[in-house]
């Protein structure tokens, strides 16, 4: 039987095929095989597998140790859903093998798209996004896009945010520590005058800070960066991202609410002041209306007419109301000229006022989903920098904060430089929630 089947595979290409994408798949490999029809067919066949999580598996779930848990997801579409056939520009490219191994395999292919593939490689750096490749090496966006994913989908690279020495870089909660023997000799092989791998993750783990900070010097800068790119291929780190909301203090909780309430006693003070020249301009009507329709007794208005039981039960209703009504506006008049005016502080966290007491700090879960009053509150915080510029980066930012948008990612959606973005954002840190996670 062994016989037999070895001859059906020398002369069968589809059993030989059929074996080699058994054999892949199992392994959980891509399978490229080459079916020998009158016009020679190339196929390569998978099933795709994630190349990061979002969230770490739960109890129920399959455990995957190894891949890179990170909340970055770079296929989403304009309104931030998945969308896998979307790839964000504003993400770079990580290979996830030796370019050299990778070229090589394009260049043996020699297929259609591989002369673009390696030219798609050659100009991917993981510390530029797609967006800054296109603008550097002055080619199509859409193309690059396009080709990147070419490269995502079959496995030799992923998509993750630029790397920079000013981020901050974490031990993946999903690393896979059995590994870890292997993993270090690889390391070493690749990085002989570097820390060993269990000292370099001890010292990310310890506490958070800039990765640059690990810098022995700035001649080490592309070295360094170099060994951070096979970190996170190889799934041992993850970025440290940074998120936030609006906080909204007493202080501006109070000034909208006095902002509201002034307006309704205005509108009430108002609405009464037309109500009762209403009232006179329709009594002097009838009596004018009265004296010109003399000739004509049967329409002539007699107010001293007698009133029905119904009519008279009717119009004590209506005055009791009235009467209700005004005595409660005044009392809300009264009660508010007693509020406090309020009074614009630099620094609202920290205003300790009386009038602010029992009244707590708020946070807007999506400033794109606001209240009237929410609003109100987006624009009291406006009012608050004196800077121009603050100011109006404030209404350009304030959007982002919304506990989804990577503060990271700012710099690269406002096409700003990093150091800038990160003092205007410093600059509003009184007015966020902010918390770090992958």
């Amino acid at each position: 039987m062994s016989w037999l089947w070895s001859e059906i595979l020398i002369k069968s290409t589809m059993a030989s095929a059929i074996r080699d994408v058994f054999v892949a798949v199992s392994k959980n490999e891509v399978a490229a095989v080459r079916l020998g029809t009158t016009s020679a067919v190339d196929l390569s066949l998978q099933i795709p597998i994630p190349m990061f999580l979002m969230s770490i598996p739960g109890q129920k779930e399959r455990s995957m140790p190894g891949l890179l848990i990170t909340s970055a997801n770079p296929f989403v579409d304009e309104e931030g859903n998945p969308d896998p056939s979307n790839l964000d520009k504003n993400f770079a490219l990580l290979l996830l093998d030796d370019e050299e191994k990778i070229i090589n395999e394009l260049q043996t292919e020699n297929l259609e798209l591989s002369h673009a593939l390696l030219e798609c490689i050659r100009m991917n750096k993981p510390t530029l996004s797609f967006q800054q490749v296109a603008q550097t090496e002055k080619c199509e966006l859409n193309t690059l896009l396009m080709l990147s994913q070419h490269l995502i989908y079959w496995r030799k690279a992923i998509a993750i945010p630029p790397i920079h020495p000013r981020e901050m870089y974490i031990v993946n909660p999903n690393c896979d520590s059995h590994q870890l023997p292997a993993a270090s000799v690889a390391w070493r092989k690749a990085f002989p005058l570097a820390p060993s791998l269990p000292h370099f993750l001890s010292a990310i783990s310890h506490a958070p800070r800039p990765y640059k900070t690990f810098f022995p010097s700035k001649n080490h800068r592309e070295t360094y960066l170099d060994m951070l790119a096979w970190l996170i291929r190889n799934g041992w780190v993850t970025q440290l991202r940074t998120f936030a909301w609006i906080t909204v203090w007493p202080e501006i909780i109070y000034e909208v609410s006095y902002q509201l309430k002034s307006e309704c006693v205005a509108k009430k003070k108002e609405k009464a002041g037309k109500s009762s020249s209403g009232l006179q301009n329709t009594s002097s009507g009838s009596a004018e209306s009265t004296e010109e329709s003399g000739s004509d007794k049967a329409k002539e208005y007699d107010p001293n007419a007698p009133m029905t039981t119904e009519q008279a039960a009717e119009r004590a209703r209506l005055e009791r109301l009235a009467i209700k009504a005004a005595e409660a506006d005044a009392e809300e008049a009264a009660e508010f000229s007693k509020m406090p005016l309020p009074v614009l502080t630099h620094n609202v966290s920290v205003n300790k006022a009386a009038h602010l007491k029992g009244i707590h700090p708020y946070i807007i879960p999506d400033p794109h989903k606001v209240s009237h009053k929410e609003s109100l509150y987006i624009a009291a915080i406006a009012k608050r920098f004196e800077d121009k510029r603050m100011k109006e980066m404030w209404w350009r930012f304030y959007g982002y904060l919304n506990g989804r948008e990577a503060l990271e990612m700012v710099v690269l959606k406002e096409g700003m430089k990093r150091k800038d973005a990160w003092a205007l954002l410093v600059g509003m840190q009184e007015h966020m929630m902010v918390v770090k996670h992958w």
